[in-house]
């Protein structure tokens, strides 16, 4: 997980809550990202684009005096739900919070704002444990590496732990990376391996395991100067 689209009505009441909650989302070493610049671009096309782009998505619905002002902020709600995203709701006490796809949210009070925040801040914890990190798989030997990158051979990685698959096989197309031919692997998390097959159309040519918590390291002769 590396970003959390913040969706809030763009108020200077709102704008409070916004910041602290995109402080907290930086805490967390992800990034945030709102529909506020976004370039020219037509409204909802640029909104919607970044939506998508996000790994979650986090909004708020304040003020309960005004419930009909927030027509645009659960377009991008449900919009992040139609595409399958994490969400959570900021919802302020005394909103009229009618979600009929039944999501877990965060009650905020603004005279008490510190329970709301210790809930989202745990949400942002499970969210990145769950989601795992990306790695950059590099394809060795060098050979082997080419060939995979040729057109009419596929690559495919799945993910497993204690030997037994946890995804379907995911295919990739492996590419320069800096320091050879590789792919970005996503959802690695503590004691899972990377399996990975190259296949020419009809049959698997090569296949390997890599464990991405270790590190080879290649020792050379150390040379005195």
């Amino acid at each position: 997980m590396e970003s959390i689209f913040v969706s809030y009505k763009f108020r200077d009441t709102d704008r409070q809550v916004a910041n602290d909650i995109k402080r907290l989302v930086k805490s967390h070493q992800l990034i945030w990202l709102d529909g506020e610049n976004l370039g020219g671009t037509a409204l909802w096309p640029g909104v919607s684009e970044r939506v998508r782009a996000a790994d979650a998505l986090i909004t708020m619905f304040l003020h309960p005096e005004d419930p009909t002002g927030q027509a645009w902020i659960r377009t991008e709600y449900d919009h992040a739900c139609d595409n399958n995203q994490r969400v959570i709701a900021v919802v302020e006490d005394g909103f009229p919070w009618n979600d009929p796809r039944s999501k877990e949210y965060v009650k905020f009070k603004r005279a008490d704002q510190l329970p709301a925040f210790l809930k989202f801040s745990d949400t942002l914890g499970e969210w990145k444990s769950a989601a795992g990190r990306r790695v950059t798989v590099r394809l060795l030997p060098e050979m082997v590496a080419r060939l995979a990158a040729h057109q009419g051979y596929s690559c495919r990685y799945r993910l497993t732990k204690d030997f037994q698959a946890i995804t379907g096989w995911i295919p990739v197309t492996p590419g320069a990376a800096v320091s050879g031919i590789g792919f970005p692997a996503s959802g690695i998390r503590d004691n899972v391996n990377i399996e990975i097959e190259i296949n020419d159309g009809s049959r698997a040519l090569y296949f390997s395991a890599a464990d991405p918590s270790s590190v080879p390291a290649e020792l050379k002769a150390f040379e005195q100067k």
